[in-house]
């Protein structure tokens, strides 16, 4: 993710702390990038100490044959993995930006891998990637702390053989996620395990709740199966929200689904869809799906 050994460091512009490091960097830049390795790379690596990364304006354009590189990538933690701890808080604001991303991964990625909150904000861009396992905006959290993920008035179109994401995210400990959508365009096209929104508690040590609000949103996903508009998963214990206001979702593909959530833990699941379109094409898919599978226990209201 960041920092990558054994792969090419280059980058149009590579801001990083040692390890020891303990205080605030803010980071803002308004610069076209052009570049075959990575765009602009932000790290606080330090003990302690905030980071903010603001990009307002400029053209990314990535042409790369490296699959790890991106265009935009803040990241706040002990990437050094020393073991001494991290903490302090994450900021990524991205305004009026253009990313046109070919052979790699991310378009925005912010990640927070200590102590603290995240916070990705995304608005007035249109982000496009052609890659395998692609995401245009990436929020991960793999410490302690809540997400936020807000994208506004933006349009995303990643494409790649499988495994992509117009908007993509993880938590992998405790701390609630909010992900707030609004006037923004998706087009994913993969053969399998792709989604134009998607964010889950991968292990069953997270803890926290999950919420997804969009409005006026256009989706669209096209492929062979695995494929879901909006997917949501919990491993962990916390409920999964969901509200869905003045949407077109059109999802193709087999064992897909409009939206989808899942739960394997402790916490209910509410569903809540209003003035929306959705059409689903493919053998054994649904418009709107919520369960409890495995050791999953909790409500299922839609």
């Amino acid at each position: 993710m960041f920092p990558l050994r054994g792969a090419p460091l280059y980058s149009a512009v590579r801001i990083e702390t040692d390890a020891d490091h303990a205080g605030d960097i803010t980071f803002f830049s308004s610069a076209d990038v052009t570049s075959n390795g990575r765009g602009i790379s932000v790290g606080n690596y330090g003990r302690s100490g905030a980071l903010r990364t603001e990009i307002a304006g400029g053209t990314f354009s990535i042409d790369s044959e490296w699959l790890g590189a991106f265009a935009i990538n803040s990241f706040r933690g002990d990437a050094y993995r020393t073991g001494h701890g991290s903490s302090g808080d994450h900021d990524v604001f991205v305004r009026d930006v253009v990313v046109d991303l070919e052979g790699a991964w991310g378009g925005i990625v912010g990640v927070q891998d200590g102590e603290g909150y995240l916070n990705v904000v995304v608005q007035d861009s249109a982000i496009e990637v052609d890659s395998r396992w692609a995401a245009g905006v990436f929020a991960g959290h793999l410490g302690t702390g809540d997400v936020d993920v807000v994208v506004r008035d933006a349009d995303i179109a990643v494409r790649g053989s499988e495994g992509v994401s117009g908007i993509y995210g993880y938590h992998l400990a405790a701390g609630d996620t909010d992900i707030v959508v609004r006037d923004v365009d998706i087009e994913v096209g993969a053969s399998r395990y792709s989604n134009g929104i998607s964010f889950a508690y991968w292990r069953n040590v997270g803890a926290g709740n999950l919420s997804i609000d969009a409005e006026d949103v256009d989706i669209a996903v096209h492929g062979e199966r695995y494929l879901d508009g909006i997917w949501g998963g919990h491993w962990g214990t916390g409920d999964i929200e969901v509200e869905v206001r003045r949407a077109a979702i059109v999802t193709t593909g087999a064992d897909s689904g409009g939206m989808s959530f899942i739960h394997d833990s402790d916490g209910d699941i509410a569903i809540a869809v209003h003035d929306a379109d959705i059409k689903v094409e493919g053998d054994r898919s649904v418009g709107i799906g919520g369960g409890q599978r495995y050791e999953g226990t909790g409500d299922i209201a839609i």
